[in-house]
C-alpha cells in the first residue's frame, strides 16, 4: 500500500469508496476514493483519483498516524511590564498571555480590527501584525501611534522583522504592553 502524505497534525485518515461497487472485486479497487483526514474535531476532506486502493464499503479502514514521537511547540508572549498606570487616565490590568495559534494575526486595541486585543490606549486600534514562517516569528508594525519595538528598537512601519525566542517585545506601551516571545516544547502524548 502507497503511503498517505500527511501534515503532523494529521492524527488518521479514513479512506472511503466514493461510489458502491458492482461484484466482488476482492474488496479492493483502484476506483476513486474519498479520504478524510482527522484534525482534532475539523474534518477535511479531499479526493484522490485512484492512487490509493480503496476497501468496499463493507470493510473500511482508518490509518492512525504514530504520535508518540511528535512534539507540539507552543509560541507564547508572556507579559513583563510591571503595571504602572501613572501615565493612563485610568488604572487597567496587565493584560494576560497570548499563546499564537495562527499563523498570521493582528494586534490591537479595537476587537473588530485586531485578531488579539489589548485593550490599554497606548496600542493603536490595529497597531502591529505577527506572522510565523517556518521557526520564526516576525512581526511587523503597521502604522502604529506608539511603536512597536523589539529589545527597545522601534521597528519602522511596515518594516518585517524576525523576533529570536527571548526577546522582549512592546506594543506601545512599555509598563503594560510588554511581552517576552518564547517557544515552549510540550511532551509527546
Amino acid at each position: 500500500m502507497q503511503a498517505l502524505s500527511t501534515s503532523s497534525a494529521c492524527v488518521g485518515a479514513l479512506v472511503r469508496p466514493s461510489h458502491r461497487f458492482k461484484g466482488i472485486d476482492n474488496g479492493l479497487s483502484s476506483s476513486p476514493c474519498s479520504i478524510t483526514t482527522f484534525t482534532g474535531l475539523n474534518l477535511q476532506r479531499r479526493r484522490n483519483h485512484g492512487a490509493i486502493p480503496c476497501r468496499s464499503a463493507s470493510s473500511l479502514r482508518i490509518f492512525a498516524a504514530d504520535t508518540s514521537s511528535v512534539k507540539t511547540v507552543k509560541w507564547l508572549l508572556q507579559p513583563i511590564g510591571d503595571g504602572d498606570c501613572s501615565h493612563l487616565d485610568e488604572a487597567v490590568p496587565l493584560p494576560g498571555a497570548i499563546e499564537l495559534v495562527l499563523d498570521s494575526a493582528t494586534v490591537g486595541r479595537v476587537a473588530e480590527r485586531a485578531d488579539i486585543v489589548i485593550p490599554i490606549a497606548t496600542v493603536s486600534g490595529l497597531h502591529a501584525r505577527l506572522e510565523k514562517k517556518g521557526e520564526t516569528l516576525f512581526v511587523t508594525d503597521l502604522d502604529s501611534t506608539n511603536g512597536t519595538y523589539i529589545n527597545d528598537r522601534q521597528l519602522r512601519p511596515g518594516a518585517v522583522t524576525p523576533v529570536p525566542p527571548g526577546s522582549r517585545v512592546t506594543f506601545g506601551d512599555d509598563h503594560l504592553a510588554a511581552f517576552k516571545f518564547s517557544k515552549e516544547e510540550e511532551p509527546a502524548m
